[in-house]
């Protein structure tokens, strides 16, 4: 995400499902902006966050599906950690278009999901020699569609372990022109 310039200029940051804080933290220790909002639905964690992460997390009510107390146009970086990689394609598909509408023109969405091209026989086999079965497999080209549609640019895209095979990360850049 540094690499790819998401820090710069990042006043205000919208994270869904931040659950433990793991990457809350890295960002933070990147970047100190104005509001971080987090949408975490499990209360305890939430809470933890915002009372370990004062004076920037500022918890808001998650039911789910959507950003409701993000104002539109307003977050430099939205994003998304091990959070679409179990949610069904349309709650998933709900947090896109939140996603969308919370970016500030020139700002970033970064998020990570099981992509159809990275799921491949080999790795199928490999998710069923164990006991997980909550893998959500999304269309990677039509994520991409969806995104450039919406006026966003594919900016990069990386793999990362995740679970018993790899995550893909995409980062998507919104044009500066859209208001």
């Amino acid at each position: 995400m540094k690499k790819n310039s998401c820090f710069e200029q990042c006043n205000r940051v919208c994270e869904i499902g931040p659950g433990t804080g793991r990457y809350l933290d890295l960002i933070l220790n990147q970047i100190k902006p104005e509001k971080y909002g987090i949408y975490e639905i499990a209360e305890d964690w939430a809470l933890w966050l915002e009372k370990t992460y004062k004076p920037y997390v500022l918890r808001h009510p998650a039911d789910g599906r959507s950003l409701q107390n993000t104002p539109n146009d307003s977050c430099d970086l939205v994003h998304a950690h091990g959070v679409f990689v179990y949610l069904s394609m349309l709650n998933t598909f709900e947090y896109f278009s939140e996603m969308t509408r919370v970016c500030a023109p020139g700002g970033f969405i970064v998020f990570d999901f099981f992509s159809n091209k990275d799921f491949t026989l080999p790795v199928i086999t490999k998710w069923l020699s164990f006991k997980e079965r909550y893998p959500v497999v999304l269309d990677e080209d039509f994520i991409a569609k969806y995104f450039e549609y919406r006026q966003f640019q594919l900016i990069h895209s990386f793999s990362a372990i995740y679970g018993h095979s790899e995550s893909r990360y995409l980062i998507f850049r919104k044009n500066s022109s859209d208001k």
